[in-house]
């Protein structure tokens, strides 16, 4: 039977992503069968907990998300493992996700349903690191498309109720934001809130106002009305991300080792932003032609047949507006249901590639590699940015 190491969590277990990354931990706990745990629930921003001051074990996995749980960490001097990021300039080995990619995805998504006006909702400066992070790489892609877009940033923390005075700020930004928009709410509860300040103020979404999040927390998600669209990152691997690399770390204690930056997934798209925003009625009929049906095989010539023009002419009004052919959008619509599935699921690449529309894993490889650089099995495997 291997040595035990005595390993303790601080992670809360109030929301969705602290309870996936719990489970990922868990895997690899069964996986290698050596660490017995030492851990208490306990919600968002908690207090350290009074055996944490004190515990004498080998290691440590938490959210750090003040100064003063950093403080406390450093002074144990056993190694640490931080899944949030929030010490100040007192700093541990960290395991993230590449919040830009996050944010260039929910970009992307909504641009691609055809708006040019777009919002940004998150949290106030320095409350939340990885909303800041979201925040700042949302603006730095619309500034670099050059695409306005409109923040509203909300305080939630120092009150004892902060909603009804967020919800009052939401209601009056919102109302002032050109219309269609498409929102881009820096985590699934506040893309939730705003749903809800749309039903109060009779904006119609997806119509006026799409909303996007992010997290993919099925609860949250689901309780929205409508159910909200979120980009999918993999809390469960997080988790189990950084116990292998504490782990790694507790083997070799003097070993430098650097953060592991996560790639995020793919926007899981629900009724918040199932729509195509476009003001040539043509050109949204052939969008949402192509959303429903390019993994299906379908051709160019197989859209402009159902909007009952000629592919030629039909082509002309997709780049003018767009600035791509249909044959380039079906092709985007394919490879990103084609990378969803590599890096969410582990369906064959065979199945992948039928699941998406092309007609041989040889064709999907060639198109794939020259789309990304990368094959399909490749791009799997690459789980790290």
């Amino acid at each position: 039977m291997p040595n035990l190491r005595y390993v303790g969590l601080f992670i809360e277990t109030a929301h969705g992503c602290g309870r996936e990354m719990l489970r990922g931990i868990s895997r690899f706990i069964h996986d290698t069968g050596r660490w017995s745990v030492r851990f208490e629930p306990h919600a968002k921003r908690a207090e350290p907990l009074h055996w944490l001051r004190s515990w004498k074990g080998d290691g440590l996995l938490v959210q750090v998300r003040n100064r003063s749980i950093a403080e406390i960490l450093r002074d144990l001097a056993i190694p640490v493992v931080d899944l949030c990021g929030e010490g100040g300039d007192i700093r541990f080995p960290r395991v993230r996700f590449d919040y830009h990619l996050a944010s260039q995805r929910a970009f992307e998504h909504l641009h691609n349903r055809g708006f040019a006006s777009f919002g940004l909702l998150s949290r106030a400066r320095d409350e939340e690191l990885r909303m800041d992070e979201r925040a700042d790489a949302f603006t730095a892609i619309c500034k670099a498309a050059e695409y306005s877009c409109s923040p509203l940033l909300v305080r939630l923390t120092g009150r004892q109720d902060p909603w009804p005075s967020a919800k009052k700020a939401m209601s009056k930004w919102l109302a002032a934001l050109p219309k269609p928009v498409g929102v881009f709410a820096c985590d699934d509860v506040l893309g939730a809130s705003l749903l809800d300040v749309c039903r109060q103020l009779g904006v119609a979404v997806p119509d006026q106002a799409s909303i996007l999040g992010v997290g993919n927390d099925d609860v949250v998600c689901g309780l929205a009305h409508p159910t909200l669209s979120s980009v999918d990152v993999d809390q469960r691997r997080l988790g189990y991300e950084a116990a292998r690399l504490l782990d790694q770390i507790m083997d070799n204690p003097l070993e430098s080792v650097d953060d592991i930056v996560l790639r995020p997934g793919y926007v899981i798209e629900r009724d918040s932003t199932r729509i195509y925003s476009c003001r040539v009625p043509v050109i949204n009929t052939a969008m949402e032609y192509i959303r429903h049906n390019a993994c299906k095989g379908i051709s160019a010539q197989d859209v402009a047949r159902h909007v009952h023009l000629s592919r030629s002419a039909l082509d002309m009004r997709m780049t003018s507006t767009l600035g791509k052919t249909v044959h380039q959008q079906i092709r985007e619509f394919q490879l990103a249901k084609a990378k969803q599935l590599l890096a969410n699921t582990s369906m064959p690449i065979k199945r992948v590639a039928s699941e998406t529309g092309f007609t041989s894993v040889a064709y999907m490889t060639r198109v794939f590699h020259s789309a990304t650089g990368a094959t399909p099995a490749e791009y799997r495997r690459s789980g790290v940015a």
